[in-house]
């Protein structure tokens, strides 16, 4: 689909979000210096420690940047000289996939978390990218409703299970 229609079929919500952020005067860019990159992976480990929950390592994810060239994307928002949210996405192919999200509390002010997923979209379809994957829908009310308002395809794949 070209982009405006992607972006008449987010909800109505989404579509205020963004241009809220805009009012705003909150900027995305695409970031690459090594100073960003490490940012980025010091505000995902405070994220998982502060939330609960595991996600990629510090190794893991420089191992991939380091490996994946220029298919891996690091994008910042940016608000009142401030970066308020980070997002890495790994192009594989005709896919766009979300690595690493992080949204501060003035970033989820802002609405920064929709300013920067929707500077991705764009971004990875002019790159080649067909679909962006947003990742799983769970029980987390707030990012799996964030989620869902982009009114994407939902599937479901095989469960994940641990043997001992």
């Amino acid at each position: 689909r070209n982009i405006d229609e992607v972006f008449d079929s987010l909800e109505h919500n989404w579509r205020k979000s963004i241009r809220s952020a805009a009012r705003a005067g909150v900027t995305v860019s695409v970031v690459d210096s090594e100073a960003d990159h490490a940012w980025m992976i010091e505000r995902h480990l405070m994220n998982m420690a502060e939330k609960g929950f595991l996600g990629h390592d510090e190794a893991f994810l420089r191992s991939l940047r380091q490996h994946s060239g220029a298919d891996y994307i690091l994008f910042q928002a940016i608000h009142e000289g401030e970066p308020v949210a980070g997002l890495v996405i790994l192009k594989l192919g005709t896919l766009a996939d979300s690595v690493v999200a992080w949204f501060g509390a003035e970033g989820r002010k802002c609405k920064a978390g929709n300013a920067i997923t929707w500077a991705a979209i764009q971004e990875m379809q002019r790159r080649g990218c067909l679909s962006y994957d947003v990742g799983g829908i769970n029980s987390d009310k707030g990012f799996s409703a964030f989620k869902s308002g982009m009114n994407g395809v939902e599937y479901f794949l095989v469960g994940e299970y641990i043997s001992f």
